[in-house]
């Protein structure tokens, strides 16, 4: 399944239109028939009846003109969290109505309904960074309890990437790689998947990390106050910042000691030479 055909909504036609098979009777003219009266048959003998004309007529205004434009019209109790990117002014909506086929069960040993590794090639060709099958292989759920939040958290991953806004900017594979691999791991240990479907916050989180990741971050927000943002909202990124911190400060504690230790050296030293 491509990945752009999961935004085909369009129904099937529910009426196969076909002419009726015409019962013959045996008629004794028929022996004196040849291929010209055969040939001098009514053109339109099989055409299509006019009351089935009349049903394909009224199937195409419906799912054309009433139907299809309204696919894109969501109805949110809040507005939704919109993003102008840089200097593109490309813009990013977070609509709180994910398509359902990003929503549905991925594959997981014999069980789900999607296959998040052919979305994810899917997604890679979209963005033009084909991706390998030993790169592929960690979609390929295995482990119910360890890969179905994971993978659920990958598909929607997946859906805010193939915007256009994304698209646009250009995301190289070794950030795609991150953000459905490492990114989107860290995720669905927070929390399940659904709560970044349904909590505002946690929307925002999603898209501005997905922001970071690819260099790029909403106008008029400086590098600064967009990474400040995110670490507010994001406990993956606190604790990112927090880890980072501690080794930061590791690191200046061992240097501290290091002086110190020489300092001492060199102190018993001259005492030793005096």
């Amino acid at each position: 399944m491509a990945l752009l055909d999961l935004f085909q909504r369009l129904s099937q036609a529910p009426t196969n239109p076909h002419p009726a098979p015409i019962a013959r009777k045996f008629d004794v003219a028929d022996l004196y028939r040849g291929p010209v009266s055969e040939a001098a048959e009514p053109a339109d003998s099989n055409a299509v009846p006019f009351d089935e004309k009349l049903r394909q007529a009224y199937f195409w205004i419906v799912n054309r003109a009433i139907i299809s434009p309204h696919y894109d019209i969501e109805y949110n109790d809040t507005p939704p969290a919109t993003f102008v990117l840089g200097d593109s002014k490309s813009r990013l909506t977070l609509p709180s109505e994910t398509p359902e086929d990003f929503l549905a069960e991925p594959c997981v040993g014999g069980s789900g309904k999607i296959h998040v590794a052919a979305v994810v090639a899917d997604l890679a060709e979209l963005l033009h960074c084909r991706m390998s099958d030993d790169e592929l292989r960690p979609f390929w759920g295995t482990n119910d309890a360890a890969d179905r939040n994971r993978l659920a958290l990958v598909l929607l991953m997946c859906w805010l990437l193939a915007d256009d806004c994304f698209r646009q900017a250009g995301v190289a594979k070794g950030s795609l790689i991150e953000l459905v691999g490492a990114n989107a791991t860290m995720l669905a240990l927070q929390t399940s998947a659904m709560k970044y479907v349904r909590d505002a916050d946690r929307r925002e989180e999603l898209a501005r990390l997905a922001l970071a990741r690819v260099g790029c971050r909403p106008a008029g927000e400086s590098k600064a106050q967009a990474q400040d943002r995110l670490t507010s909202i994001s406990s993956t990124e606190r604790t990112r910042v927090m880890l980072a911190s501690r080794v930061t400060e590791e690191r200046a504690r061992k240097i501290r000691e290091a002086l110190a230790k020489k300092a001492a050296e060199e102190s018993a030293d001259k005492w030793t030479r005096e």
